[in-house]
């Protein structure tokens, strides 16, 4: 993998049901528009809910929402990202309509002399249909994700899960992950740990093809890595199938073969294992636990040897040197984090996963990932660099 740095602020996002692009209109009619605006869905459930915004521009941007006279602020850009440069996202939140009139707003992009339009609307609440629920569960707006940065070959996903909470059903975010095709490993995986993601369901062992890319773009672990000769590797998750168990369907996406890297079966079922199982018992303490797990092929300024295993498509799969877990836990208006580093080779303890505890901040110089980029820059400096054993039990 390339170096990868925090100021590099090329963005590419695809959503994992197919990235829809519109027609937009600009102030001189042109049909060459170098701006763009990519969403996810233009008609969206009365219940409340978010949704990416990728922005397109190679230049300063400006991004704003008109609403219709007499409509109210039904939606709003999450964090007041609305200026930037170059290509991003940014996220889209929209409140719950308890009307039974449907309701739009229009995003509004500008660049230099160029504008343009995309319409959003939002349906009304059905007579038959209960009171959707004004806010999602989990709390906190998307605060999991990595600055989204992308290289040639790499492509971000979000995968969704349907959640039911008394009577109502609500789509929201299983998990977000950045994937090399060429490499075919994901460098990080990001997700809410809530306990509306834990329920009942069995873990299914659906392995399968990532459905959002084309199955020549991923690996093809339909069986394990022992029946390939590689007895010292196991398949393994990056989110566990263990923090998804709310539905099947939840816990099924966890078995996409993105979501699997070559690990040392040591690791694996060992302290690896264990931390994932204490990643849930920290869970309870928090609104919500934001989790990033990532496999890294180089560290920053390196340059450490990277091999292969062959896959059931006789695929070149790289093996991860590195594997790491960092977390922020919100609780009210604090935040406390803490980050792991492991390498990708046997440990002789299951338990001592605090021998290998680091703050955030080292972890992201380690990496080049810049974690948490949705909290303020000052917040994310005084918790990224002030991890204490004492506030995660360690």
């Amino acid at each position: 993998m390339l170096d990868i740095r925090k100021n590099f602020k090329y963005i590419v996002y695809l959503i994992c049901f197919g990235i829809f692009t519109f027609t937009s209109c600009s102030d001189d009619d042109s049909d060459t528009s170098s701006i763009g605006i990519v969403l996810d869905k233009t008609i969206v459930d009365a219940s409340a809910g978010e949704q990416f915004i990728e922005i397109k521009a190679s230049a300063d941007w400006t991004l704003s929402i008109d609403f219709p006279p007499g409509t109210g602020q039904w939606c709003m850009i999450n964090n007041s990202k609305t200026q930037g440069t170059g290509n991003t996202f940014v996220v889209l939140k929209t409140y719950a309509n308890l009307d039974p009139e449907e309701r739009t707003a229009t995003i509004i992009l500008e660049s230099g002399s160029e504008r343009i339009y995309q319409d959003i609307t939002q349906k009304g609440k059905s007579s038959t249909d209960p009171d959707p629920d004004p806010e999602p569960t989990p709390q906190g707006n998307w605060l999991e994700l990595p600055e989204i940065i992308s290289q040639d070959g790499q492509k971000a996903i979000t995968h969704y899960t349907s959640m039911t909470e008394g009577s109502v059903n609500k789509t929201v975010r299983n998990y977000s992950m950045l994937f090399d095709t060429k490499e075919k490993i994901a460098y990080w995986v990001a997700y809410p740990l809530h306990s509306s993601y834990i329920g009942s369901a069995d873990r299914t062992d659906d392995w399968a093809f990532d459905p959002v890319l084309a199955q020549a773009e991923q690996g093809n672990f339909i069986k394990g890595f022992v029946s390939l000769g590689y007895s010292d590797f196991d398949r393994g998750h990056q989110i566990p199938s263990a923090d998804r168990t709310h539905t099947r369907a939840a816990n099924q996406q966890t078995f996409y073969y993105t979501n699997i890297t070559p690990q040392n079966s040591t690791l694996n079922q060992g302290v690896w294992a264990n931390l994932e199982t204490q990643c849930r018992s920290w869970m309870s303490k928090y609104d919500t636990l934001y989790v990033v797990t990532g496999a890294l092929l180089k560290t920053v300024g390196n340059n450490e040897t990277v091999t292969y295993l062959k896959d059931h498509s006789n695929n070149q799969i790289a093996k991860p040197n590195y594997y790491y877990k960092v977390l922020l836990g919100k609780k009210g208006s604090t935040y406390k984090s803490v980050g792991f580093w492991f390498e990708n080779k046997s440990y002789v303890s299951n338990k001592d996963f605090i021998n290998y505890a680091k703050n955030v901040r080292e972890i992201e110089t380690l990496s080049g990932f810049n974690f948490f980029s949705n909290l303020p820059q000052s917040t994310q400096d005084e918790v990224e660099t002030a991890y204490k054993a004492q506030d995660w039990g360690l």
